[in-house]
């Protein structure tokens, strides 16, 4: 990828990336939304999103145990919000 900055003064890969997770969370909160419980899912979808985003600052501080730590809470959270979704 380039470091092209585009009309935003954003770096190109920054743009895409904040794209694609907007994208992604929602579609997820539209799935949580026709669940069975949308309140509880939709609350599930945040505290899984919470999760992603300490992953990644833990990475943008060179904080591996933060890292760790946190996928192995977005994993149960993510089970935890599957529970919902059947």
């Amino acid at each position: 990828m380039t470091s092209e900055k585009l009309q935003t003064g954003k770096p190109l890969p920054i743009i895409i990336t904040s794209f694609t997770s907007g994208l992604t969370r929602c579609r997820i909160f539209s799935v949580a939304a026709a669940s069975s419980n949308p309140t509880a899912a939709k609350a599930a979808v945040k505290v899984y999103f919470q999760d992603i985003e300490d992953i990644y600052q833990g990475a943008l501080k060179k904080k591996g145990d933060v890292v760790l730590a946190s996928y192995d809470q977005s994993v149960k959270d993510l089970n935890a919000l599957r529970t919902y979704l059947k």
